[in-house]
């Protein structure tokens, strides 16, 4: 049943519930976690009280831009007076994808279903894929054997797309193919003029502009080492995803829709890459921007972390992880 239906009060129990089960689950392999560690070197079991009330836990704690600490209910209210939410990621942080998780569940119920969900993770060619399973053509094992999808798409973005289906809204693949940022990595953006009108529909238009003033950009040019690397290509090829993803979060949001985009927290931090690229299409849209980061105190070491997002969320490093860096 849909949580559009017929008795929202139910429906919004029912999504809390799933949100909950989440956590819990991953508050358990925690709990074995540091159970079975010689040494314990973090801190204790959290104690699942009230999620969306607390402002910090043993494994996570919330801040806004001022280095404040605030609720996951603050967090929330703000994002409710946002049209475009992105939530910058570390890819393999259980809790970072479980209040993910929590925050969908909150927008969907507040925003009575007007909420679309966009991934990095998913690219755009396989947009198919993931329309067949929201319409039910596809199973979750047909979807994992007939697309290549990331190692932790199962435990970590499944779950969400599970949420997308049940309120019967749209899931988008943003990112380009990797083959084609691999390209431009390996001979530049021009290697583009090359593919044929449908390839390009798999990306934003083209040409596109790389900064290189950008901080986000300006750090790639000189990060490679040897003679094939060159580091004009290596940023171009992070703008080209950055702009595909900027490209097609737009052209499936429209006003009166909040639009949740999970990347990674490289493509939105310090309101630049993706939200640089949304703000030259539409530079009165109203953006909030989440980065995750990691610390044994749950306080950002470095104050300039502070300022990468509206909001950061900072877990700790011994969480349970989806797969080892």
């Amino acid at each position: 049943m849909a949580l559009r239906s017929a008795n929202p009060q139910k429906q919004a129990d029912r999504m809390r519930r799933i949100y909950l089960f989440t956590l819990v689950i991953i508050m358990t392999a925690i709990s074995v976690t540091h159970a079975q560690m010689m040494q314990h070197s973090g801190p204790p079991p959290l104690s699942m009280s009230s999620v969306s009330d607390t402002t910090a836990t043993n494994q996570w704690a919330w801040y806004n831009s001022s280095g404040k600490k605030v609720t996951f209910k603050k967090v929330v209210r703000k994002a409710m007076d946002n049209q475009i939410i992105l939530f910058g990621e570390l890819h393999n942080d259980r809790i970072c994808h479980a209040l993910q998780l929590g925050l969908y569940t909150e927008l969907i119920q507040q925003k009575a279903g007007k909420v679309v969900l966009g991934m990095e993770m998913l690219e755009r060619h396989q947009q198919s894929g993931i329309d067949s399973f929201l319409n039910g053509h596809y199973t979750d094992s047909t979807l994992m054997k007939t697309h290549k999808l990331w190692p932790n798409h199962k435990s970590d973005y499944q779950p969400l797309i599970w949420m997308a289906k049940a309120n019967q809204l749209k899931c988008i693949a943003t990112n380009v193919p990797r083959k084609y940022a691999r390209l431009v990595s390996k001979l530049g953006p021009s290697a583009l003029d090359t593919l044929s009108s449908e390839e390009k529909r798999l990306m934003c238009p083209l040409p596109y502009v790389v900064d290189t003033m950008l901080n986000c950009y300006k750090q790639l040019l000189t990060m490679g080492h040897g003679d094939q690397f060159n580091g004009y290509y290596f940023a171009s090829a992070q703008a080209l995803k950055d702009a595909s993803m900027a490209h097609f979060i737009l052209e499936n949001w429209k006003e009166g829709e909040v639009f949740l985009h999970l990347n990674g927290a490289y493509h939105s931090d310090f309101h630049e890459s993706i939200v640089w690229y949304l703000n030259q299409k539409n530079p009165k849209l109203k953006i909030l921007v989440i980065s995750t980061t990691e610390s044994e105190t749950l306080i950002p070491e470095d104050k300039n972390e502070f300022k990468k997002g509206d909001f950061i969320l900072v877990t700790h490093p011994n969480n349970p992880k989806s797969y080892k860096d």
